[in-house]
């Protein structure tokens, strides 16, 4: 009887909403500084246009082999996270100086240190949605993820984007 009295408790991280949530950007600007090696991410237009370049992501086949990502979502309804690897890339030829995630609401990004290979993205309200909840995600049709997008910036070959998504080209699943 005590069990039908108690109320289950979520994790503070669980998605609210029960339809899948709308992306608040498509896309992210970059910018290089043009005194300064600096890259600058836009949340809003520049002021200075004048200073500032826009950076075009590296779309150079050859480049985009040597900097593949991989990812895992998993987590299920309350723990949702994304597990990026770079285990791929030799980072003994190239530099890497962060890798980013952009979801639904936003963006996160970690720096990366010399040897280190995974990085978990922690999710939480409407980044955290997830359809069924099955851990880790088996990125099925109803495609919970679809328009995150994993940034990698390399000191030699610059700004790579690659789409989380079930239906890419190259799908970068563990």
């Amino acid at each position: 009887m005590e069990k039908s009295n108690q109320k289950r408790q979520f994790s503070v991280t669980r998605a609210k909403t029960r339809r899948k949530p709308r992306l608040l950007r498509r896309e992210l600007d970059f910018y290089q500084a043009a005194q300064a090696d600096q890259l600058v991410l836009a949340l809003t237009q520049p002021l200075d246009k004048t200073a500032l370049t826009k950076v075009v992501v590296n779309q150079d086949e050859t480049d985009e082999q040597a900097h593949q990502v991989t990812y895992q979502i998993f987590g299920g309804f309350d723990h949702n996270a994304i597990k990026i690897n770079l285990a791929q890339i030799d980072q003994a030829e190239h530099t890497l100086d962060w890798v980013g995630l952009m979801t639904f609401t936003g963006f996160q990004f970690k720096y990366v240190k010399p040897g280190k290979q995974e990085f978990i993205f922690a999710l939480a309200d409407e980044d955290a949605y997830a359809y069924c909840g099955k851990d880790p995600c088996e990125e099925c049709v109803f495609k919970c993820k679809n328009g995150f997008k994993i940034y990698l910036h390399c000191q030699q070959h610059g700004l790579f984007c690659f789409d989380v998504s079930p239906r890419s080209v190259i799908n970068n699943k563990l």
